[in-house]
């Protein structure tokens, strides 16, 4: 069973599920100054969200924390209207472009743990915290926070990385007793990486998130090429595969101008690409439901 926003619903074998995608983010709320989507935006999320239904996908990851723009209230309308179940996250950022909430700083590591424990008893099924390319102090006390609350609810952690860093964020989840099939390190070979950091994360027992595919910044064929060397390693059943995509954005240009706004996408010009690849060839449904539906609900 997984908790969405929706309510607790279990997910198909047959089904797809993204881990790793954003319907709106909107760092003005962090300030009181988010905005509200009027009607027409509204509509084209379920738009969106209803077109990936009929391609098979049945739940969402949405790694939205709070104060970024997560309105749970706007989760339930577009879950509910297109049928695709939406898992809400609690959590945090991290500090590289934009300074953390206000309540983030303020908290002790008990005071976040509470906060996040609550979440997910009333509206959240993740966890989504993030390290910066050096991790900060306050980074560090959201991760623990992050994985004492995944110790009391079973809830997945999606762990934002760059640089490298994902062996430190599960060095720190894994002396902390976290079951490491529980968390994602997201955006694996996004940037510098080499595939043996991806195997490496792998072999540990969490969740690679290989959740930058149609963006500009790396070709299909990146992908299916670390793909292909991760099957032959027998480590292709940790791998997550999404976008990252954001419906609506509203932050720091160095954010902005690098989103991606097609979910659809991994199942277009993607599945056509890995399809064409012998060695892949029959594995889009182990990528796209095994994968993510055993992360979720081991």
């Amino acid at each position: 069973m997984i908790n969405t926003v929706t309510g607790k619903q279990s997910v198909r074998s047959t089904a797809y599920v993204l881990p790793h995608e954003h319907v709106s983010i909107d760092y003005g709320q962090m300030i009181a100054r988010g905005k509200s989507h009027p009607s027409s935006i509204v509509e084209k999320f379920i738009s969106v969200y209803t077109n990936l239904k009929s391609l098979g996908v049945e739940a969402v990851v949405d790694c939205t924390p709070p104060l970024y723009g997560r309105d749970i209230s706007l989760l339930r309308e577009v879950s509910e209207a297109s049928g695709v179940s939406i898992i809400a996250s609690t959590g945090t950022f991290c500090e590289e472009w934009n300074p953390l909430p206000k309540f983030v700083y303020e908290s002790s590591e008990e005071g976040l743990l509470r906060f996040f424990v609550d979440e997910l008893n009333s509206q959240c099924g993740n966890i989504k915290v993030a390290m910066s390319t050096e991790l900060q102090e306050v980074e560090l006390k959201a991760l623990r926070a992050a994985g004492r609350a995944q110790l009391d609810s079973g809830a997945t952690i999606v762990c934002h990385t760059t640089n490298g860093l994902g062996e430190m964020a599960l060095e720190i989840f894994s002396n902390m007793g976290v079951p490491l099939n529980k968390v994602t390190i997201a955006h694996v070979c996004a940037h510098g990486e080499t595939v043996e950091y991806a195997t490496q994360l792998a072999k540990s027992g969490a969740y690679i998130g290989f959740d930058k595919v149609g963006h500009s910044i790396h070709t299909d064929q990146h992908w299916i090429g670390l793909l292909s060397q991760l099957k032959v390693a027998n480590q292709l059943s940790k791998v997550l595969l999404s976008q990252d995509t954001a419906l609506s954005f509203t932050g720091p240009d160095l954010i902005g101008e690098k989103v991606f706004e097609d979910p659809t996408y991994l199942f277009g010009p993607f599945r056509r690409a890995l399809e064409s690849e012998s060695k892949l060839k029959d594995e889009f449904h182990r990528l796209m439901s095994q994968n993510p539906s055993a992360w979720l609900m081991c």
